[in-house]
């Protein structure tokens, strides 16, 4: 285990790590719906005592006199295992929590948790970001990634709006998004969204909830993983990537020490709603926010305000906005001595900067006037982007009235047309109707064979494996590991590797042209 110094250098603490370690991180479950990670954690202990390697008590307390010198929140952390010459890179992380345990008698120990990429999209706030028009859901994965680790656009760049944007603050993207996103594995999308970033939240939406809209529109998966460069690779799956598939990574033939396997009715899904959002763009330039009330600001103050895109005529409906319009003195905004408006027109004593996004607006107002002023008048404009939801059903009443009606509803905001929603309704319905034999999850104990090892430390999330157990009756079954949870125990002695899964669809998929459809093969969703 190593921790991130100066210069790109690692430090080396494996000498101070006790007891077991373990880390888990992907994708957290195997249905049609779980298609993003959820935050990827690293748990171990450290030797807080006296015969750790600087013979220091307290040498991992935070705050302690005698505190490691650069050992803190925040500070990246590394698990790597090496093994037949391959040096397996399992997680990329930054330090989430350090808890000494108390007690000069006692342990005398150090439990540190480390959080992955995934943890760093979940808490960056997606605000600022323009509507694209006819990205591929490739297309914007990328830009999400880029926002997140990038540096932000400064004056004097050409770029803005190209490959960044502007900034809040001058300075790096997520706390720590750089470093954990060392590489990336974005497949090609299939498909192209005439308009998206429209309907999105900018106030509330994150990085991870926006990727898990884009993989919902794709039906994509998007997940970090370990290597044996680095690790912390960011992967982007299509539908098409997932279902190329073609040839396991590992192969296992009653090898397992642990697999959660069976049929469940819950498993059957014989009712599917798909529902996507058909977009009406305005021909003119409407105003898409404006402010109700009249508030004041301090002479030499600078004050936020936030304004979400509402539909002019009717403000109960959330719209979004393309070509916006920056804000201009006078037309768009008014400052007063009065708060009626019936004092000194101060407006030429203000500077106001404009940042429009997708749904909302937020604007930084500086009162240079020299006294207390009013705004009484602020708004932007720009052209309205109304949406309609749209559901397309699929069920078959032969599996309802067999195993009851079961329905899985999914939405896909990016797709525009009904047609795309039945076929994914179609695609889902086909997949799920009938019970099959699930295997939620599976174990290997890596040390009891060379060829297990390599395989309980190579194998990574978006991996297809392929498994036979006699007694459950499966035999080569194909299914995608989702998350991986590593787990050492005695310094390397007791190698464990569980995988959650998800089926992978192995079937022939109907082409036009072809007339075997529903005999040999099954309707594609491509």
């Amino acid at each position: 285990m190593k921790l991130a110094g100066s210069a790109g250098a690692w430090t080396d603490v494996s000498a101070d790590v006790l007891a077991d370690l373990s880390c888990t991180y992907g994708i957290s479950g195997g249905g049609p719906g779980d298609r993003v990670a959820s935050s990827g954690t690293f748990r171990l202990q450290l030797d807080n005592s006296a015969s750790n390697s600087a013979g220091k008590v307290g040498y991992y307390s935070l705050g302690h006199a005698n505190c490691r010198s650069g050992f803190d929140l925040g500070v990246i952390c590394r698990l790597s295992l090496t093994y037949g010459g391959t040096t397996y890179y399992k997680f990329l992380g930054a330090i989430d929590a350090v808890t000494p345990d108390a007690g000069q008698f006692r342990s005398r120990r150090v439990t540190v948790v480390a959080t992955d990429a995934i943890d760093a999209f979940a808490r960056f706030k997606l605000w600022g970001l323009s509507a694209r028009q006819n990205y591929t859901s490739s297309d914007l994965v990328k830009l999400l990634i880029d926002d997140v680790t990038n540096t932000y656009w400064t004056l004097g760049t050409s770029t803005l709006d190209v490959s960044t944007r502007l900034a809040r603050t001058a300075g790096a993207g997520s706390l720590n998004a750089a470093a954990l996103v060392r590489d990336r594995s974005i497949a090609n999308g299939q498909d192209t969204y005439a308009l998206a970033l429209d309907n999105t939240d900018d106030r509330t939406s994150t990085t991870l909830s926006e990727l898990a809209r884009i993989c919902a529109s794709e039906l994509g998966y998007a997940f970090i993983k370990g290597d044996t460069v680095g690790g912390g690779t960011f992967v982007f799956q299509s539908r098409a990537s997932r279902a190329a598939l073609s040839t396991p990574s590992g192969t296992f033939s009653n090898t397992m020490v642990d697999l959660s396997t069976g049929r469940s009715r819950q498993d059957v899904i014989n009712h599917v709603q798909v529902s996507v959002t058909s977009r009406d763009i305005g021909t003119s330039t409407e105003v898409l926010y404006a402010m109700e009330s009249t508030p004041s600001i301090n002479s030499g103050e600078t004050v936020t305000f936030l304004g979400p895109y509402r539909d002019p005529n009717e403000s109960r409906n959330k719209i979004g906005g393309l070509n916006m319009i920056d804000s201009v003195g006078t037309t768009d905004y008014t400052m007063n001595s009065a708060s009626d408006g019936s004092g000194t027109d101060l407006t030429a004593s203000h500077t106001v900067v404009t940042y429009a996004g997708a749904n909302g607006v937020r604007w930084d107002v500086t009162n240079n006037s020299g006294g207390t002023s009013y705004i009484t008048k602020l708004q932007l404009r720009g052209t309205a982007i109304r949406f309609t939801p749209v559901v397309a059903e699929a069920e078959d009443t032969t599996s309802q009235n067999t195993y009851g009606d079961n329905t899985f509803s999914l939405s896909m905001p990016y797709q525009n047309n009904a047609g795309r929603a039945a076929g994914a309704a179609d695609y889902l319905l086909q997949l799920y109707k009938s019970p099959a034999v699930q295997s939620d999850t599976v174990s290997i104990v890596g040390n009891t064979s060379a060829a297990l090892l390599a395989q309980a430390l190579g194998r990574e999330p978006g991996d297809r494996v392929d498994l036979t157990e006699t007694v459950s009756g499966i035999t080569s079954q194909a299914y995608v590991i989702h998350q991986v949870t590593l787990d050492v125990k005695g310094g390397g002695r007791l190698v464990t590797s569980t995988w959650r899964l998800a089926p992978l669809d192995t079937s022939s998929v109907w082409l036009l042209g072809s007339s075997t459809l529903g005999v040999t093969t099954r309707l594609a969703y491509l």
